[in-house]
């Protein structure tokens, strides 16, 4: 095969956190790789290309694989060359680690087609990157005990919370109309603390720590002396099309410290343990086709790893609890009659872990509407929270599932918690109460139910 291969997305620099560049110099070619931060990936595979004409330095970067717009040629492909051998176009996808840009600095070495002895020089250095990309694949990221989170219950032994999701938009769509009865209710309830079930910012997440955003959509609007307690949040898909990074950074408890934003980790509350799920990484098509949309995968990738050892970390947290209550968070639906449905990966993949252990209930936002659904195979209950800002009015999917309640419009969730009962309420944008639900563990095994709808 004849000629170079082509570049895509030449003189392109994508991240600017360097962080201690490694150069190698081999027969005239200079190698630099970035070694990423410890919030990044290991590195799983190798793209890097070669032309007999420049050298190119390697950066780590957010995943190419989700944001083929990155590249100056605009579309989804990217010919990588080993000289003297040569790898047909694969989609970018394929090659998810490193984007290839320009070192300016270095010397031109030829023009034309690369000589015999140039070829041999370029195998040599291949041969070396190709052994340091099989060493990282030894440093795929290893399962770890699920982090905790102490809050503790109120002095009589209970609980009580607000669950909003999908809110983050600077105040638009009745967002900071939502935000003042939630204020209104919290002081009201006397609550604890604040549950996000994701997409804390539109559209597009946070573009870094210093992004304004934060203070527009969180700090400036959730303001009632109320809901000045601890804010944990999980990540939405939303979230990961920015800088999913930057959101994770301690730095923006610093800012506001009601903001503990984390992937999966526990709350334990005494009479209840919450694990907090990090499920936008479990859908397929966020990684195969991502359309126009970049996500941040840094930290996550590779998938199947990654869900791997967050299910078996997930398994041992639930299973060690002693907590009378377990509540399972996460982002996306399993169960829902509106937009998303069902997300088909966490039916298969989480929820038996869910039923193994016992868990009460399963709170998602994602759908933008508030929800109910009860299993027609467990006790598992499930509740959407995610009419924090923008609803979706008129979508209705009915299901075979058992639908107890559905709203189509903007609101959120109070959580009542003791030893004996939790109790469920659901609002609309006007602080109206829509539905009342409870559940009661008097003999905890067998929950009582009693649903109450105004």
């Amino acid at each position: 095969m004849a000629g170079h291969a082509p570049i895509i997305g030449q003189g392109k620099t994508v991240t600017s956190r360097r962080i201690g560049i490694i150069s190698l110099r081999l027969h005239g070619y200079l190698f630099s790789f970035l070694p990423a931060p410890l919030s990044c990936p290991p590195i799983h595979r190798l793209c890097f290309a070669l032309q007999g004409i420049k050298v190119y330095t390697v950066y780590m970067v957010h995943s190419i694989s989700s944001n083929p717009s990155w590249f100056a040629s605009g579309n989804a492909f990217c010919t990588c060359a080993l000289l003297p051998h040569y790898i047909s176009a694969s989609r970018v996808r394929h090659f998810p680690t490193f984007l290839l840009h320009h070192n300016p600095t270095a010397p031109v070495l030829s023009s034309g087609h690369p000589s015999m002895a140039t070829r041999s020089r370029a195998s040599m250095a291949a041969a070396f990157i190709a052994l340091l990309a099989v060493a990282a694949l030894r440093c795929a990221p290893a399962a770890a005990e699920l982090e905790r989170v102490e809050h503790p219950a109120k002095n009589d032994g209970s609980l009580s919370l607000l669950v909003i999701g999908d809110w983050g938009r600077k105040g638009t769509y009745n967002q900071s109309r939502v935000a003042e009865q939630m204020g209104k209710v919290g002081e009201k309830l006397d609550i604890d603390f604040v549950v996000s079930t994701g997409d804390n910012f539109y559209d597009n997440g946070l573009t870094g720590v210093n992004d304004q955003q934060f203070e527009e959509s969180f700090t400036n609007i959730y303001t009632a002396e109320s809901l000045k307690k601890p804010w944990y949040l999980v990540l939405g898909n939303h979230d990961y099309r920015g800088d999913a990074v930057a959101q994770l950074n301690p730095v923006f408890n610093k800012i506001d410290s009601r903001f503990i934003c984390k992937r999966s980790f526990i709350v334990n509350a005494e009479i209840v343990d919450f694990f907090f799920i990090d499920t936008t990484p479990f859908q397929l098509k966020y990684w195969t086709h991502p359309k126009d949309d970049h996500y941040d995968w840094r930290g996550v990738a590779p998938r199947g790893k990654y869900i791997d050892n967050l299910l078996k970390d997930l398994d041992e947290a639930m299973k060690k609890s002693t907590a009378k209550w377990k509540i399972a968070i996460g982002h996306h639906t399993m169960r829902s009659v509106s937009d998303h449905g069902e997300t088909k990966e966490l039916l298969q993949l989480l929820l038996p872990v869910l039923k193994d252990n016992s868990i009460d209930f399963y709170i998602n936002g994602h759908d933008h509407c508030l929800e109910h659904i009860s299993s027609r195979d467990s006790p598992l209950q499930y509740f959407t929270s995610g009419g924090g800002s923008k609803a979706w009015r008129g979508v209705f999917q009915p299901t075979d599932d058992k639908l107890q309640f559905f709203y189509d419009g903007q609101g959120f969730m109070s959580l009542q918690l003791n030893q004996d009962q939790a109790d469920f309420i659901f609002y609309d944008v006007f602080g109206n109460i829509l539905y009342s639900w409870s559940s009661s563990k008097t003999n905890y095994l067998q929950p009582s139910i009693h649903v109450t709808e105004e």
